[in-house]
């Protein structure tokens, strides 16, 4: 059957995720101290394989600088997102379809004001292995890991700011875990998670000096 929910991270993410700022100052600049860039609890409506629609909750944080000069280059870092499956569509696939787990990455959109980034997209935040107890919401993690590709950004003129934040859709590839399957873990084809309309989707923001 398919792979899983660990589209919901990233966020992010998916983020989904995501999406944080974290500072590594460019070439002939001072470092600036770190801080931490937190969305708020963004609404998103994923396309999840088996049961179609349904909504998901993405909360995604990560360090960032807390200033950066106009012309240098900031990358997140400490990426930490959670995307957390309502009970009723986590209750639907683990009823309809014995799924009780999820593991992959996830590829999130990503935007940025007062500056460019070197890439629309945080590519392969990880969504480690993790099983639903089969009562609740199903909080999916999703970190930034070794193999996450985090755009850098390039500070525009003085005062900015230049602010980072989740843009439009990120997109799962994952595996799903089935009770009672051979194989247990099974790959599903990529689905894509839409941010709903109306939200202020800023993950952090620095001046710029």
């Amino acid at each position: 059957m398919n792979r899983r929910l660990g589209s919901f991270a990233a966020k992010g993410a998916a983020l989904c995720m995501a999406a944080g700022l974290a500072a590594a100052l460019g070439t002939g600049t001072a470092l600036a101290a770190d801080k931490v860039y937190e969305t708020g609890d963004l609404a998103y409506t994923c396309a999840y394989p088996i049961i179609g629609d349904g909504p998901l909750t993405v909360h995604a944080k990560a360090l960032g600088p807390d200033s950066v000069a106009s012309g240098s280059t900031a990358t997140v870092h400490s990426l930490e997102v959670v995307a957390t499956v309502p009970e009723d569509i986590a209750q639907l696939l683990y009823n309809l379809a014995g799924v009780d787990g999820v593991r992959g990455d996830a590829d999130a959109d990503v935007s940025a004001s007062g500056g460019t980034l070197s890439s629309p997209t945080a590519k392969d935040i990880a969504i480690p292995e993790q099983l639903y107890p089969g009562a609740g919401t199903f909080p999916v993690n999703a970190l930034q890991d070794a193999n996450t590709v985090i755009p850098t950004a390039t500070a525009g003129p003085a005062p900015g700011p230049l602010t980072i934040s989740l843009n439009n859709q990120f997109t799962v590839k994952a595996d799903f875990h089935f009770l009672n399957s051979t194989p247990e873990w099974q790959a599903q084809d990529p689905f894509t998670c839409t941010l709903d309309p109306g939200q202020d989707s800023t993950l952090g923001s620095a001046p710029i000096t």
